[in-house]
């Protein structure tokens, strides 16, 4: 009871700003995030999420934390943030999936100068794997920078007196 009272009296003062908090609103419901008010965020059967824009293609990330920043990237028109964030992430996964391949193949191979050969591709790979995982997280890290600029700019200033 005393709950409900709360949560009618927060609905009460939050509702008359509500319009302008939108715009910098991130909620779930129903399994999906809504993001700003513009984009929505799912997950799929295979594990991917996947960012709907209104009228813009589909795109899709490997993890929530990606498709999140490039929202906050698309929000704040960082083109080449939100370019490099799906392409590297894209990169990731093509490299991530190439090294669990040849770590398979490592195992069936019988000849030692062979095995020697892809063992020392295996580990350029995995260091190019981890080179793309880092620039990923500058990345990412850069997404938080402009989203915290934006709470430290106008936007997030009071809607009205206290």
């Amino acid at each position: 009871m005393k709950q409900d009272q709360l949560i009618q009296r927060l609905e009460r003062i939050v509702e008359p700003e509500l319009d302008q908090l939108k715009g910098n609103m991130i909620f779930q419901e129903n399994g999906q995030y809504h993001v700003f008010e513009q984009y929505v965020i799912s997950k799929n059967a295979d594990g991917l999420y996947t960012v709907d824009k209104k009228r813009y293609n589909v795109r899709t990330f490997s993890s929530l934390r990606l498709a999140l920043s490039w929202c906050i990237a698309d929000k704040y028109g960082q083109l080449d943030l939100s370019n490099n964030l799906q392409k590297l992430d894209q990169e990731k996964s093509a490299m991530a999936s190439d090294v669990t391949v040849r770590e398979a193949m490592l195992k069936q191979i019988q000849d030692p100068d062979r095995r020697e050969i892809v063992r020392f591709k295996l580990a350029t790979k995995k260091a190019n794997l981890r080179s793309v995982e880092n620039r990923l997280t500058k990345c990412v890290n850069l997404a938080k920078y402009w989203q915290i600029q934006g709470f430290n700019s106008n936007e997030t200033a009071r809607t009205r007196r206290t």
